[in-house]
C-alpha cells in the first residue's frame, strides 16, 4: 500500500499512472514484463528495497510518455 498525501505530486502521478495503464494495452504488457521479471530476481528478498530500486528506473523512461499521453488526452485528476 502506497499512501499519497491528497494534491501532492505523488497522488498525481499514481492517479495518471493509474488511468495510463488502463487506457493503454502497450503500457501494460510492458508494464506487466518488468513486473515479472523483477518479481522473479527478487521475489525471495527479505524486503522489497532492491526491487525498488531496479524499478524507479523503468518509471523514469516511461514519465514522458505518460505525461505525453496526458496532455493528448486532457487528462485530469480523479479519484
Amino acid at each position: 500500500m502506497h499512501i499519497r498525501p491528497y494534491g501532492t505530486a505523488g497522488w498525481r502521478f499514481a492517479l495518471l499512472f493509474r488511468d495510463w495503464l488502463r487506457a493503454d494495452a502497450q503500457i501494460r504488457a510492458e508494464y506487466l514484463t518488468v513486473k515479472r521479471a523483477l518479481a522473479h530476481r527478487f521475489g525471495t528478498d527479505a524486503d522489497t528495497a532492491r526491487y525498488g530500486l531496479v524499478k524507479d528506473p523503468w518509471f523514469a523512461t516511461v514519465f514522458p510518455r505518460m505525461e505525453e499521453w496526458a496532455r493528448a488526452t486532457a487528462w485530469r485528476e480523479r479519484n
